[in-house]
């Protein structure tokens, strides 16, 4: 799915449910330009079991990643990070027509370690 209004995108909407909570979730870009910022596996959950109208305390925010880029031709700049799983990744390319170069990388928190 992708829905356009002016500069903002939505590419991803979806609902889970999973023991008595609700998750919606969605992915957007907003476009000025050259210049692009999006967010990913933006989320808000909250528990049905315990919610009522009157307590907002128990919503839970959740955003998995974003990027940034800029693509003006000749020039291509951008950025993404994305947590998933316990494991981070990220990627920046930098460009310049017809030459680009690519910078990847993932990396984790071990909490328990062997001493």
């Amino acid at each position: 799915m992708s829905k356009s209004l002016g500069p903002l995108s939505i590419q991803n909407l979806g609902l889970q449910y999973h023991d008595s909570s609700l998750l919606a979730t969605l992915d957007a870009t907003f476009q000025m330009g050259p210049i692009s910022f999006s967010i990913l596996g933006f989320s808000l959950g909250v528990n049905l079991k315990d919610f009522t109208l009157t307590n907002f305390s128990d919503i839970e925010f959740i955003l998995s990643g974003m990027a940034i880029g800029f693509d003006q031709s000749p020039v291509e700049i951008a950025e993404l990070f994305k947590h998933k799983g316990g494991m981070c990744y990220g990627g920046v390319r930098v460009g310049f027509t017809p030459h680009a170069i690519h910078f990847l990388g993932n990396w984790c928190l071990q909490r328990d370690y062997a001493k």
